[in-house]
C-alpha cells in the first residue's frame, strides 16, 4: 500500500514544538531534483528519504520531507515520487484524509481547484484544519504533477494573532522546472 505525502508530516508534528526566534530571515529553499522552491523562515530540516517497496522488492515510491518548526509555527513541503501514474482524485483526497487521521485533526474546509504554474493547470486540493491535541490550526495544498504529489503545509498555534505566516509560506511555493 502506498504512503501519502501527508503521513510523513505526522512524524514531525507528533513532537513538541520548540521555541525559535520570530525574527528569523525568510529564505528561498529549492532541493536539487525535486523541481520546487518555497520560502522558509529559517533553515529547513531534511528528513531522510523514505522508500516504499512492493512485495517483489521493486520501488513503489520515494518520499522527501523538508520542514521548519518553532516559535508556535510549523511549515513543510513533502514530495512523493511514484513509479506509476496516480489516480488524481484518489491521491488528493487520500493525502488530506490520511493526514487528518494521523494527527487526529479536524477538517474545516476543503476545496478542489487548479494550481496555476505558468501555462500549466495542475490538480490541487486546498484544505484547512485544526489539531486539537496541540492546539494548532493550519492550511495545506496538495498538488499532482506527473507522477509526483507535492504537499505544502503550514500550521500555527491557535494563539497566533493572524494567518500571515501560513499565507506567506503557502504563497511562496513555486515549481522551478518541469519534472
Amino acid at each position: 500500500m502506498k504512503r501519502t505525502v501527508l503521513s510523513a508530516f505526522l512524524l514531525v508534528l507528533a513532537f513538541p514544538l520548540i521555541a525559535a526566534p520570530q525574527t528569523e530571515e525568510w529564505s528561498r529553499f529549492s532541493p536539487s531534483g525535486l523541481n520546487f522552491s518555497a520560502l522558509f523562515p529559517g533553515t529547513p530540516v531534511e528528513e531522510p528519504q523514505s522508500v516504499d517497496k512492493r512485495s517483489d522488492g521493486s520501488v513503489d515510491s520515494t518520499t522527501y520531507l523538508y520542514y521548519f518548526q518553532g516559535g508556535g509555527f510549523y511549515c513543510g513541503v513533502g514530495v512523493s515520487d511514484y513509479t506509476f501514474t496516480v489516480n488524481v482524485e484518489n491521491e488528493l483526497t487520500a493525502n488530506r484524509d490520511n493526514f487528518l487521521k494521523s494527527v487526529d485533526g479536524t477538517l474545516l474546509t476543503s476545496q478542489r481547484g487548479e494550481f496555476i504554474n505558468g501555462s500549466e493547470k495542475l490538480p490541487e486540493l486546498t484544505f484547512t484544519f485544526e489539531i486539537p491535541k496541540i492546539d494548532y490550526r493550519g492550511k495545506s495544498i496538495v498538488i499532482i504533477r506527473g507522477n509526483r504529489t507535492y504537499m505544502a503545509l503550514a500550521a500555527i498555534s491557535k494563539d497566533a494573532p493572524d494567518n500571515a505566516f501560513i499565507e506567506r509560506f503557502l504563497d511562496s511555493f513555486k515549481f522551478t522546472s518541469n519534472p
